[in-house]
């Protein structure tokens, strides 16, 4: 994970580099460094400064009609909408990346879309829309047999029926989910399915196995120093002290 330090660096060197296609005219590549600016600013939690760099960026590529650098920025401004509770806003621009991708027949790049299509919707508590959007882009993945994009789809799709309290469904999400990662060394998505399992049981008040998945949180949390480590341990006393 980059540090903070980094990312502020980062901008300082792309903000130079924008001047200096500014300087040369060339509209493209200052859309290109716009949108890539933006975006660390949304990794660094501006997200209104993230929003007025992507959305600068963005009427120079439609300007110039270029799908697969449009789809990005779409995405971009969709997520960071997203991120400050504007989710219809950020479902209208996630829609235009859909129809983009559509008009040039580029299936591969949708599950991706949907998914925080799904995410938008479930953020507005409206849960049918999210599953029906996860169940497209679940869909799409296995075709293109995309097994990344098929757990964090498997993952959300387990958060949202958890939301609606069907459990069952959750469940078995959540193990689809953990079964395409736990023969790999992907510790930190492991980590995030576990926690969602441990969640999972001890809403449905089975507090046994909650700890089961919450103790393998932990253990994994040590392995890779995770940030949430911390949580992750004080949940486990509380839980172990409820069960006994």
């Amino acid at each position: 994970m980059e540090s903070n330090e980094t990312l502020w660096f980062a901008i300082e060197q792309r903000e130079k580099e924008l001047g200096i296609r500014s300087d040369q005219g060339n509209k493209l590549g200052c859309a290109q460094t716009l949108y890539e600016i933006g975006m660390i600013y949304n990794r660094l939690g501006y997200h209104l400064k993230a929003l007025e760099k992507l959305l600068d960026a963005l009427p120079i590529l439609e300007k110039y009609q270029l799908p697969l650098q449009l789809v990005p920025v779409y995405n971009g401004v969709g997520l960071t909408f997203s991120a400050v509770d504007e989710h219809e806003k950020a479902i209208a621009f996630l829609d235009k990346a859909i129809t983009t991708l559509k008009s040039i027949r580029n299936t591969e790049l949708q599950p991706l879309i949907l998914s925080n299509i799904g995410m938008a919707y479930r953020r507005k508590r409206e849960y049918q829309a999210a599953i029906a959007s996860y169940q497209t882009a679940l869909s799409i993945a296995i075709q293109h047999r995309n097994d990344q994009e098929i757990f964090l789809i498997l993952n959300n799709m387990g958060l949202t029926y958890h939301d609606l309290g069907e459990y069952q469904r959750a469940l078995t999400c959540y193990q689809d989910a953990l079964a395409i990662i736990e023969t790999s060394d992907r510790y930190h998505e492991e980590i995030t399915v576990k926690y969602n399992l441990a969640m999972l049981h001890r809403d449905s008040g089975d507090l046994s196995a909650a700890v089961d998945y919450l103790r393998q949180t932990v253990d994994l949390s040590k392995c890779v120093m995770h940030p949430d480590l911390e949580r992750n341990e004080s949940l486990l006393d509380q839980l172990i002290r409820q069960l006994s």
